[in-house]
């Protein structure tokens, strides 16, 4: 399974915050669109998490590679 898997299933279960601080904390690198209130956070494994306000999920490989 890969890390973003675990995170969002993390999150859905309702660890949310536990979930974003692992993401945060794992990622190793980070893009963000401040005027859209997204960031993405991508993982050594090569899969990416997509953050928005409430919404928290894999990212598309187009979001990954538009952000990385």
């Amino acid at each position: 399974m890969m890390q973003a898997e675990n995170y969002v299933m993390l999150h859905e279960g309702g660890n949310k915050a536990q979930a974003e601080r692992l993401a945060e904390s794992m990622s190793v690198w980070k893009g963000q669109d401040w005027q859209a209130g997204v960031t993405v956070f991508g993982f050594e494994d090569g899969s990416a998490i997509y953050a928005c306000g409430p919404e928290f999920r894999q990212a598309t490989p187009a979001e990954a590679s538009e952000f990385k």
